[in-house]
């Protein structure tokens, strides 16, 4: 078994979104695990209300009228959203 150095070392290769990815994994490795998708949210009503708008968002999708977006576009967005929302707040 590699060491954690070693690790760390070939993690530090990676490009910055594979590291990202990693970093997400890494979190979620590391929080209880859960066999009921309500216990990850806050109240079973928000696990109900995230239920529905998925349900919703997917039969939108196979009726065509949302499109989908590869996960590159998406977080590239989400990134300029965070960065341009930062700058905001350190100018006021």
């Amino acid at each position: 078994m590699p060491t954690r150095e070693e690790v760390l070392k070939q993690a530090l290769e990676l490009s910055p979104e594979d590291r990202e990815i990693l970093q997400i994994q890494l979190y979620y490795s590391l929080q209880p695990d859960t066999k009921d998708s309500a216990e990850t949210f806050a109240t079973p009503e928000l696990a109900a209300k995230w239920s529905a708008e998925i349900d919703r968002r997917i039969a939108a999708y196979q009726r065509g009228d949302m499109k989908a977006q590869d996960s590159e576009t998406a977080m590239q967005e989400l990134r300029d959203y965070l960065q341009e929302k930062n700058q905001r707040r350190q100018a006021s």
